[in-house]
């Protein structure tokens, strides 16, 4: 006859809480939180409104490069995390932003928005 104790219990209680913990975790890594949708939203908006406001003002390329930090400073908490995700995403990914629209897809920025 088997014996089930309260430290057999708590032992497997421990197990599944750790199961739970490691898997939210694991998804974090995969897929965007809500706060981290919501601030590249934020920025990329803001990336396609500045970069509008460049071509229509024929502002020239000082103005397209300056418009990562002109989003930057104008939604810092968002940039920050913003940013986090993108560190995470080209970790993961092994390249940069720059190189891998795979990593723009996972910050949560549809790589081919202007193609649209």
């Amino acid at each position: 006859m088997l014996r089930v104790t309260s430290k057999h219990l708590m032992n497997k209680f421990l197990i599944l809480l750790s199961l739970l913990i490691a898997g939210y975790l694991l998804l974090g890594l995969f897929f965007p939180t809500d706060d981290e949708i919501r601030a590249s939203r934020v920025i990329s908006d803001c990336w396609d409104e500045e970069l509008k406001t460049c071509k229509d003002e024929n502002k020239g390329d000082v103005c397209t490069f300056g418009v990562y930090n002109y989003c930057a400073a104008k939604h810092p908490e968002m940039q920050k995390i913003f940013e986090g995700r993108l560190n995470t995403c080209e970790s993961n990914h092994n390249g940069t932003a720059i190189n891998d629209p795979d990593i723009l897809d996972c910050t949560g920025i549809d790589a081919n928005r202007n193609e649209k």
